[in-house]
């Protein structure tokens, strides 16, 4: 193989490659609680586990959580512990899970918040 030609081909793979690496493998959660109340965001199948705090604003937002199915559980103040279950992380969507009494929706495609 010549050289333009050697250089035509790994032009072609590196491009074939690098189109692979920009698929999205996460997405984000957020949703609105009581102010200081902890947010517990697990998933069985992926082990992935993150604790945050509401927000004095009474909002969170837990962002590149790995795509998948988790589960989301608010730990108030007064220790009364609500666990949404089966929240799904798309690819570069975000989903909301809120404390039961608050907005709970899902929006597809709308990136990183």
């Amino acid at each position: 193989m010549t050289n333009p030609c050697r250089l035509t081909v790994f032009s072609l793979l590196l491009a074939i490659t690098g189109s692979a690496f920009t698929q999205a493998t996460s997405g984000n959660i957020i949703g609105d609680g009581n102010p200081g109340d902890t947010v517990v965001i697990s998933g069985d199948s992926n082990g992935f586990k993150r604790e945050i705090s509401i927000k004095s604003d009474g909002k969170y937002k837990l962002r590149h959580v790995p795509i998948g199915s988790y589960h989301v559980t608010f730990i108030q103040a007064d220790g009364k512990i609500i666990t949404l279950q089966d929240v799904q992380v798309r690819p570069d969507a975000t989903s909301r899970a809120s404390t039961p009494g608050k907005a709970t929706e899902v929006s597809e495609n709308t990136g990183n918040p």
